[in-house]
């Protein structure tokens, strides 16, 4: 489909997006529903891991950690969290941030994160 087709497509009314498990194009519909399905941020929680994530989106500390996800697993990664949340329909926590790798924004699962030890103080001096 083109970007005329798609932006045409996403125009229309919310009550015909029952299309989109049915929709044809290079997208796919799981990954177009994903991407269209609504989202819940996480501000806070038990787990330490997440916790260290949520408070990164605060004061935009970076984050490394290896990925075992996506096309190239197991790959070093930082970021700069920007959000953390939930997809309605979809099970898991994403985490949204600067990937300085790519230059770009990318999407993480978290349960394919291991974040590594924080520089200590000393270490940065």
């Amino acid at each position: 489909m083109t970007d005329d087709e798609i932006w045409e497509w996403l125009q229309q009314e919310p009550a015909s997006w029952n299309s989109i498990l049915t929709w044809p194009g290079d997208l796919g519909s799981p990954l177009l529903y994903w991407t269209l399905a609504r989202r819940f941020p996480i501000h806070r929680s038990i787990d330490r891991e997440l916790q260290r994530l949520v408070q990164a989106t605060r004061t935009l500390e970076p984050v490394t950690f290896r990925y075992f996800g996506g096309s190239d697993p197991g790959q070093d990664r930082s970021i700069h969290p920007t959000v953390v949340f939930e997809v309605a329909g979809f099970p898991g926590i994403f985490v949204s941030g600067w990937c300085r790798r790519t230059r770009w924004i990318r999407t993480f699962r978290f349960d394919r994160m291991r974040l590594q030890a924080r520089p200590t103080d000393e270490s940065r001096q």
